[in-house]
């Protein structure tokens, strides 16, 4: 499976994501730099307004770019 992962909010989250991108890739999955072509998309936290707008924004653009995906 092929994962992009878009880390929004504080530093904790960029933790979070090595954390995820270390056991997707352990698994046998690959990392992809391109959101555009993910099959998954993970980890979205957001504690302040800004990191909420910036990962609302991601969602879209991922949405729009791979519209036949889920967003949750």
């Amino acid at each position: 499976m092929k994962i992009h992962t878009g880390t929004f909010g504080w530093r904790a989250n960029h933790y979070d994501s090595e954390a995820v991108r270390a056991l997707a890739l352990s698994r046998g999955h690959e990392i992809v730099d391109d959101a555009t072509r993910p099959t998954s998309r993970v980890h979205s936290c957001a504690v302040t307004s800004e990191a909420e707008r910036g990962r609302a924004q991601g969602v879209r653009r991922a949405a729009l770019r791979n519209p036949g995906s889920a967003a949750s």
